[in-house]
């Protein structure tokens, strides 16, 4: 086997993920924003050059007009949006910049379409030269050499120049940078515009080497992040030398049969073990412990009880619950009766992701996938034992929770940004790994029968007592109740007093005699077995799941989805849930694409981040003032 064959294809690929990787290092370097909207930067310059050469505007001009337009859209978002979140945490930073990217990713997804077979072809794709014997595209070679030109001078910038100075300032302390002079938030919007211009460059070089489609080019950056992580954010040769050694990896996976179809996994199979392997150490880690640690824990939208006691707390969710459970078993049937079954599945997902952020400031990126392992595993406890459907549960909630509790494992080292990265990373591989091998819902034995399909796929079936779509909303909606309540009773009792220490001050935490490890993993265990429960109820809905439908979107929409509706209270979980499955299926139902929703949530987001206490806080607030004002005179 000539490997030196796939070492060329992944040249290419290497210098774009080192282009996107110094891109994402500078940015961060300089205002402590990770962009997660760099993939999609690049993607609409490339669609901007692409639509103007199609209508017969001279290539080279295409191409700088794409670069502009992405340069253009960066420079406006550092100069508008990042100066409002300048003071808040690196989490909420990039977390915005989530927002910005799904909004961008719907837009073009809308008007160009996903899934159609074009490339943004260079003139330079038929010339090539030989190196060791094997061809290598003059494009390739072009991508490489832009990647070091622009790396090495932007390190001359950084060192020899003004504005790097100011740069490297910000990137040494903020606040003593401000004190010196140092105009941080033109500083900031500069290192903006340069990430929009590698970010532009970076798009029309994928498109071509690659294809151009939406999704494949705004999840450029994820690769790309996992390529930064070698760098640990901070240096610039390690962020090219870590892009190349991930395109090389995925590249040369080709080569062995065993491992192709799992190629796209090798860079986040890399920053995972890197990771793992030094934690939280010097450079990223050890600036974002110490920021979090210091960034105070946002307010309880209901931090003062007042005379609402444990009971009367009990009493208002199992009403509030069964009262709009009531309405929708009245109102609904059939499509929408589907929806909101999937609903309360989501907002067992939303209160594990609030589980974790709200009590101990963590951020997951993987819920989602989670629910996935519960699913899979419940599927598969059916159709090897065929236990009642409580067990099969059960079985998809304890499997989940072990898996969360192994992907929390990070969470013992780190937190903030890092540990995101770590659950995002996660969520990409485990969607690979499910679109690879399919869920093997048939066949014999527990593994059962990979990429099962036709009438080869077994049904799981519901119980007797759950055999209507009504009656399995009900016993969906009652098990949801029971997930709400239990969330609540840990969060009112002594674990969520050890979580709160733990978010305010680990180190104050240890101190009083609090067992760090024990209770972080305890809440990832917790979190997992309620997404776990989630995957299973989800599975016995339909009887099957599909393996397209874990993307790693999916989660980050849950996390929007908390962070709308609220992370305090467990009435943000519950109409963040619904909110989350409710846009979308309106959308499906008035033959508008889903793609809005994309921009809908991105755009909610954004509006969101200004409001920590969320929907449901508000709304919880309200009705404990009024019960407070009312109740004296209701019992005198």
């Amino acid at each position: 086997m000539n490997l030196l064959v796939f070492a060329a294809s992944g040249i290419g690929v290497g210098a774009v993920y080192a282009l996107s990787s110094v891109g994402l290092v500078i940015l961060y370097r300089a205002s402590g924003t990770l962009n997660f909207a760099f993939g999609a930067f690049g993607g609409l310059g490339a669609f901007c050059a692409y639509e103007l050469t199609k209508d017969g505007v001279p290539a080279p001009i295409g191409w700088v007009a794409g670069v502009a337009l992405s340069t253009l859209i960066a420079y406006g978002y550092g100069r508008v949006v990042a100066p409002r979140l300048a003071q808040r945490d690196r989490v909420v930073r990039a977390v915005a910049t989530l927002g910005l990217a799904l909004f961008l990713l719907g837009g073009m997804a809308l008007y160009w379409g996903v899934g159609i077979a074009r490339r943004l072809q260079l003139p330079t794709d038929l010339d090539y030269v030989l190196l060791f014997g094997v061809r290598v595209t003059v494009t390739r070679l072009i991508a490489l050499g832009l990647a070091l030109a622009m790396a090495g001078g932007i390190g001359l910038i950084l060192s020899k120049t003004r504005i790097g100075l100011a740069m490297r300032a910000l990137a040494s302390d903020r606040n003593i940078s401000a004190a010196i002079g140092v105009r941080v938030t033109n500083t900031d919007s500069i290192a903006w515009l340069i990430n929009g211009a590698f970010a532009g460059i970076a798009g029309i070089l994928l498109a071509d080497i690659n294809r151009l489609d939406p999704a494949l080019l705004t999840f450029l950056v994820i690769p790309a992040i996992a390529a930064a992580i070698l760098a640990r954010l901070s240096s610039l040769p390690g962020a090219f030398i870590g892009g190349m050694v991930c395109g090389l990896i995925e590249a040369l996976a080709t080569g062995f049969p065993a491992v192709a179809s799992f190629r796209s996994a090798g860079p986040y199979v890399v920053a995972l073990a890197f990771m793992m392997a030094f934690g939280a150490g010097k450079g990223l880690g050890a600036s974002e412990y110490s920021e979090v640690t210091r960034t105070k824990a946002a307010p309880l939208a209901v931090a003062s009880a007042g005379p609402v006691t444990p009971t009367v707390r009990i009493v208002a969710i199992v009403a509030v619950v069964a009262f709009i459970t009531g309405i929708i078993a009245l109102t609904s049937g059939g499509y929408w009766l589907s929806n909101f079954t999937q609903a309360y599945c989501m907002v067992l997902t939303l209160l594990g992701c609030a589980l974790l952020y709200g009590n101990l400031g963590l951020v997951s990126l993987c819920q989602w996938a989670l629910v996935g392992v519960g699913g899979w595993i419940s599927l598969r406890v059916y159709h090897y034992i065929h236990p009642p459907f409580f067990v099969t549960i059960l079985a998809g909630g304890v499997g989940a929770s072990v898996i969360g509790m192994i992907w929390g494992l990070p969470a013992l080292r780190m937190r903030g940004l890092y540990l995101a990265l770590v659950t995002l990373m996660l969520a990409a591989a485990f969607q690979l790994l499910v679109a690879v091998i399919s869920f093997p819902v048939g066949g014999p034995g527990f593994l059962g029968q990979v990429g099962a399909s036709g009438n080869d796929r077994v049904m799981m079936a519901r119980p007797i007592y759950a055999a209507g779509d009504t009656r399995y909303f009900l016993f969906v909606a009652f098990v949801t109740l029971l997930g709400i309540l239990l969330v609540e009773g840990h969060r009112r009792t002594k674990p969520g007093r050890a979580w709160a220490l733990i978010r305010k001050n680990e180190q104050m935490a240890a101190a009083a005699g609090v067992r760090i490890v024990f209770y972080k993993a305890w809440a990832f265990a917790l979190a997992g077995f309620i997404a776990g429960v989630a995957g299973a109820l989800v599975a016995g809905l339909f009887g099957e799941l599909d393996q397209s439908a874990f993307a790693p979107t999916d989660s980050i929409v849950i996390f929007i989805g908390t962070l709308l509706g609220g992370y305090e209270v467990w009435l943000g979980s519950f109409l963040g849930g619904i909110l989350t499955r409710f846009v979308p299926a309106l959308l499906i139902e008035f033959n508008v694409s889903t793609y809005v929703g994309f921009m809908i949530f991105g755009g909610a987001l954004l509006l969101a981040l200004s409001d920590p206490v969320g929907l449901g806080g508000h709304v919880t607030a309200l009705a404990e003032r009024l019960y407070a004002k009312f109740m004296p005179r209701r019992m005198s």
